[in-house]
């Protein structure tokens, strides 16, 4: 399997991130004695960039736009200085990006840019990647495929050798709607699994190590 280029989702992919936002999220509603949300609801806005996480989170309990900043602003700083505290790699990354280190390799996603080169500069795998595109580096979030034509268009890759890999229907959605091969990730507790299959990845896999198999054949 020959690939020109491969793109990573971060949260859920390459790291397992879902304690870390959550203790920001529940942070942020004890700090505007907002209702209590279940786990399972502020994860489900997870995934579509900050703006849409805290109105999902918020909800209909703050109609003033200034409401919603304030939330924004205290999630924000809160996950800022707390992103690496029960954060973790997900299996077989570190061996992957060794393993395919002269294949060139991006990372975009909706978190935003400097959180996302601060996780990847926390486990020391930034260097493996040509290019981190965040939700504030583009215009349009995922599953929009500009980043990934912006991506491509960087590093000259055809999109007929371009792979993305997300453990979410957000990602796949994004690879198709740029016309690149997509592979989804189970296990990442992020990501819906069984959205994420409905979306019909090329591949699906339950952890990195098993696309290292795949591409390697």
């Amino acid at each position: 399997m020959k690939f020109d280029l491969i793109i990573f989702d971060l949260d859920g992919t390459l790291v397992d991130s879902r304690d870390d936002i959550l203790a920001s999220a529940h942070y942020m509603l004890e700090f505007l004695n907002l209702p209590k949300q279940k786990d399972e609801d502020i994860m489900a806005c997870v995934g579509h960039g900050l703006a849409y996480l805290i109105r999902g989170i918020v909800g209909g309990s703050g109609p003033d736009p200034l409401y919603i900043d304030d939330a924004r602003n205290i999630f924000y700083s809160h996950y800022s200085k707390h992103l690496l505290d029960h954060t973790t790699l997900r299996d077989g990354v570190n061996e992957f990006l060794r393993e395919f280190s002269f294949i060139p390799m991006a990372v975009l996603t909706n978190k935003i840019e400097k959180n996302a080169r601060f996780i990847l500069e926390g486990f020391k795998i930034d260097d493996s990647f040509q290019l981190v595109y965040g939700g504030d580096t583009c215009p349009e979030y995922k599953p929009s495929p500009l980043g990934v034509l912006k991506i491509m268009k960087e590093t000259g890759a055809d999109p007929s050798e371009t792979l993305i890999v997300g453990d979410s229907d957000v990602d796949i959605l994004t690879g198709k709607n740029a016309g690149i091969l997509t592979c989804g990730v189970k296990g990442g507790r992020i990501g819906n699994e069984v959205a994420l299959a409905a979306e019909n990845p090329d591949w699906l896999v339950g952890s990195i190590s098993e696309l290292i198999e795949i591409i390697k054949g």
